[in-house]
């Protein structure tokens, strides 16, 4: 990893060393082309393969084949001809072939004659009372603690969400001496992969999923269906959590409350892509009705609705690290041609190979994501009182009676409250006082439309713009 800064002009900029950038790293690299490459974090790998930043990994029985495998994924990149910088805030364009940048408390400009955007997705959070104490945080962020820092989260933890997530976070905890107290599978999906369309495409994924469900057996984890957390309590410090039993539609049954005595909470509601730095430059995005996201709109060749600016990954759907990696082979190959460098003869099976890789995957996917999809009595869990945006404090009557008043006007209601205008800038709060909104649109009105991004999409020192 480079501890310069990057340099002022490159063939190939990519945004996000996760499975996606580093697999299109990995084709435009060995095909002559200069690569940067622009993370976030501290290592490459992105969340699934996410490197530990201690001398000595974590055992795989613990973390599981994640970090091996984002290790060799890491050595197919050729560095000689490409360029790694990670701590990097990318925060700003000068239209859509020049990205700005903060990076060890300085800033600066590059221009590039193609650009991958692989900027991955993060977390959905729903809240509901007491979603902000101490203790609480998302399933990812506590992986996160966990692979990069050996760090449990608590010693005696509660999971409550929906989806596959759920069991790799959950084992691993386990695996690392966290005890489960409760694991609470919001939907009442627990065949859905045998329901999955051609299933003989998707045997690696459904392999997966078998060797999660057994070893948490062999750790003596349940599942428990038709279960969230409806409550987290404590004063300043989390101390415990009420778990109910919800309805196919995601409402509360009546008398199921039961308290649990737990000091970590970590939930799970699904993922939102990270468009911030593609709404910002410009590019299309599709409206995903079953996951009430945007995400950016690309066609076969991974091209987004801007020249010379692709796109891979959970930025334009999400499908798992094995979707990202093929969007991501897809993605490189389209550059290198865009760029005027002939494939090598071995790429095309290659490229056939990702293409399978990513319509399984999608199709997979899409099927997971439909069994998992939240539903309307979510939402109920927030009372009037409940803050719903964390960094204005903004408590959920106060985005109603605004929302109530405006007819379903985002603009005015963030005008009048500044709901999601904080530090998150929306990324953490912006699902639940989107729907809060759209309660009290126009009925004709559908979807709202996206925010609009603007500079700087990420909190920065305001002395970093100087001179940008």
């Amino acid at each position: 990893m480079d501890q310069d800064l990057p340099p002022e002009t490159t063939d190939v900029l990519i945004v996000g060393a996760g499975a996606a950038g580093l697999s299109a790293a990995a084709v435009a690299s060995h095909h002559g082309l200069e690569v940067t490459i622009l993370d976030e974090n501290a290592r490459p790998g992105g969340q699934y393969y996410r490197q530990s930043r201690l001398a000595g990994a974590l055992p795989a029985r613990i973390v599981g084949p994640s970090q091996e495998a984002g290790r060799k994924l890491i050595d197919k990149v050729d560095f000689s001809r490409t360029r790694l910088f990670c701590d990097v805030i990318v925060w700003g364009n000068e239209g859509s072939d020049t990205l700005l940048y903060s990076m060890a408390g300085r800033s600066g400009r590059i221009t590039a004659k193609t650009i991958i955007l692989a900027t991955g997705a993060h977390e959905r959070v729903v809240p509901f009372p007491g979603w902000t104490l101490p203790g609480v945080m998302t399933a990812g962020a506590a992986q996160t603690l966990l692979k990069s820092q050996a760090i449990l989260p608590g010693r005696r933890i509660a999971i409550a969400g929906t989806g596959p997530f759920l069991f790799p976070v959950a084992t691993q905890l386990a695996a690392a001496g966290g005890e489960i107290a409760a694991l609470c599978e919001v939907s009442h999906s627990r065949l859905w992969p045998l329901r999955a369309p051609h299933l003989w495409r998707h045997l690696p994924v459904f392999r997966e999923a078998v060797q999660y469900l057994i070893r948490m057996r062999q750790l003596g984890l349940s599942i428990a269906h038709g279960y969230t957390v409806v409550e987290a309590h404590g004063c300043d410090s989390l101390r415990a959590v009420t778990v109910a039993q919800m309805t196919e539609d995601m409402t509360e049954k009546p008398g199921t409350r039961r308290e649990v005595e737990v000091d970590a909470l970590l939930t799970s509601f699904g993922f939102v892509p990270n468009t911030q730095i593609a709404r910002l430059i410009g590019c299309d995005l599709r409206w995903d009705a079953v996951q009430k996201t945007r995400f950016v709109r690309v066609d076969a060749a991974q091209a987004t609705s801007l020249p010379g600016v692709f796109a891979a990954g959970e930025i334009v759907g999400i499908g798992g690290h094995r979707v990202a990696k093929a969007e991501g082979v897809l993605a490189g190959m389209e550059v290198v041609g865009a760029l005027g460098v002939t494939l090598r003869d071995d790429w095309p099976t290659a490229r056939r190979k990702a293409v399978r890789a990513q319509r399984a995957g999608r199709e997979f996917t899409d099927h997971m994501l439909r069994s998992f999809a939240l539903k309307p009595g979510m939402l109920n869990l927030a009372t009037a009182d409940t803050i719903l945006c964390r960094c204005e404090s903004v408590p959920r009557s106060e985005i109603d009676y605004h929302a109530a008043l405006w007819d379903g006007s985002r603009r005015a209601v963030k005008q009048c409250t500044r709901a999601g205008m904080g530090r998150c800038q929306g990324r953490i709060c912006g699902f639940a006082v989107e729907a809060c909104i759209e309660r009290h649109a126009l009925a004709e009105s559908g979807p709202l439309s996206p925010d609009t991004a603007q500079i700087p999409v990420k909190p920065i020192a305001l002395v970093q713009t100087g001179g940008n």
